[in-house]
Order: structure tokens, then sequence, then C-alpha cells
């Protein structure tokens, strides 16, 4: 995860794109106050997701500072990443 200023809080941005109808959406998901909660949410999405059938893993939290999903019914790639 890339350094951020101290006391700066990091969004936690969900961003959902559908392959089929080509539709877009970002929403701020959670406001951390600090890299530590920002990274341990990511975490506990990740985890969450992993479990949950209908949803597909692309990339995993240890290759970027974001976790991205598949709904496998939808087609829809779900996608959580930080922004300061």
């Amino acid at each position: 995860m890339e350094e951020k200023l101290p006391g700066r809080p990091i969004k936690i941005i969900k961003s959902v794109e559908n392959k089929n109808s080509g539709v877009f959406s970002e929403e701020v998901y959670k406001v951390c106050p600090n890299d530590k909660e920002a990274l341990r949410t990511l975490k506990e999405i990740e985890k969450v997701l992993v479990a949950d059938v209908n949803y597909e893993l692309v990339h995993p939290l240890k290759d970027y500072s974001s976790v991205s999903f598949m709904n496998v019914h939808t087609q829809e790639e779900i996608r959580f990443f930080t922004e300061d």
C-alpha cells in the first residue's frame, strides 16, 4: 500500500462495472482514519467475498492496494481500492 501523510483519512472506494450492460458506478464505501485501518478493512472485504460462492476472486489484496471480484451470475466486476 502506498504511503500516506499521517492524520489524513483514507477512503475505500467501491467500483462496480457490469460487463454486459457497460454500466459503471463508484461510491465511497468507508472512510478510514489511517492506512492501517484501510488495510484491515480491505482484508476483511476480501475474506468475506472469498467465502461467498457468488463471487470469484479476480485479484487479491497482496497484488495491489485493492481487491477485485467478479459476480459469477451477473458478470459484474466489483473492486475496492484506496484513495486519499
